[in-house]
């Protein structure tokens, strides 16, 4: 009896009026604080899956929590109720991406993949964003191999280059994602006789001369198959995983009062100022506990957090 009493309520409000301070709409923060019922009222009201909040749709926020391990049950509850409502999936962020960019960095499972593609359409796989990268770009910087894989299933460019020239390969070696390397080395051999191998980008670099470059080890079974020699892809487990030395960790120095202050005066819209607004809470979105950008899963092996350091020094 509740709930039909919240949903009566909701029905006299605008669901997809947003917020002053950050544009959010209901159910972007309905996402953001993992409120399941709420979210399920708010798209039972109408509520519409394609409006932006600075710039990202209610896709686009469902995905990112999928960085987190403790939000990817959540997230994936969420993108299955928003795939149900048949959103935009090429509607972009401001960076140019679309939810399948967002999917390819994080590194869901091929089922998330194939869902986002079979809703919005297979030219979803070759969409670019601003630099002009492409999914299989964005999953070989990554190392995720089964997308690579499904996505060469799906029959993508596996040779298509960004802004700045560089193919999936150049991604895949300069990141040291060997096992992904190995595999797209062997596509280009059988689908251009191995032309692809020798691209180069803006700076005149092939893949493997970018990698070197940057003063990165290729390992011999990755350069065996570069150079057209047979390698067995499971001899490489995955990323990072020959020839590449554990890095130092970065130290987060934090305390609980920093997040009771703003860096920055309010926001106040529709006072136009020849510069773009700063984000009040930048604090929050760098360090909270739950959902900051330093807390997601691809910084947990890179970061070591100090949370009790004094105000001052003694």
């Amino acid at each position: 009896m509740e709930s039909k009493t919240i949903q009566e309520d909701v029905d006299f409000f605008f669901v997809n009026e947003k917020d002053d301070l950050d544009l959010n709409t209901p159910l972007h923060v309905a996402i953001l604080e993992r409120n399941v019922p709420a979210m399920k009222i708010l798209l039972a009201s109408g509520a519409d899956v394609n409006r932006k909040c600075n710039g990202i749709t209610a896709m686009h926020v469902a995905l990112f929590l999928g960085r987190f391990s403790a939000h990817q049950e959540a997230s994936r509850e969420m993108l299955e109720m928003l795939l149900a409502e048949t959103p935009d999936l090429t509607a972009k962020d401001d960076g140019g991406r679309t939810a399948l960019h967002v999917a390819c960095e994080i590194g869901f499972d091929v089922q998330i993949i194939d869902q986002l593609v079979d809703c919005g359409g297979k030219n979803l796989v070759e969409i670019k964003d601003r630099t002009g990268m492409r999914p299989l770009h964005v999953a070989s910087a990554h190392g995720h191999l089964a997308i690579v894989q499904r996505l060469l299933e799906l029959g993508v460019d596996a040779s298509a280059v960004t802004t700045l020239g560089n193919t999936p390969l150049h991604y895949a070696l300069v990141g040291r994602n060997w096992s992904v390397a190995i595999v797209l080395a062997e596509q280009y051999r059988v689908t251009r006789n191995g032309e692809a191998l020798a691209i180069t980008n803006r700076r005149g670099r092939s893949a493997g001369e970018a990698a070197i470059s940057q003063g990165i080890d290729i390992p011999e079974r990755v350069a065996a198959v570069l150079e057209g020699r047979p390698c067995d892809v499971n001899e490489t487990n995955g990323s990072h995983e020959v020839g590449c030395c554990d890095k130092k960790k970065t130290v987060v120095i934090t305390h609980p009062l920093c997040m009771e202050h703003h860096t920055c005066t309010r926001i106040v819209r529709g006072h136009h100022t020849p510069y773009p607004p700063e984000n009040v809470k930048r604090l929050e979105v760098l360090c909270d506990v739950l959902i900051g950008v330093l807390r997601s899963d691809r910084l947990l092996s890179m970061t070591s957090w100090c949370e009790d350091a004094p105000c001052r020094p003694s």
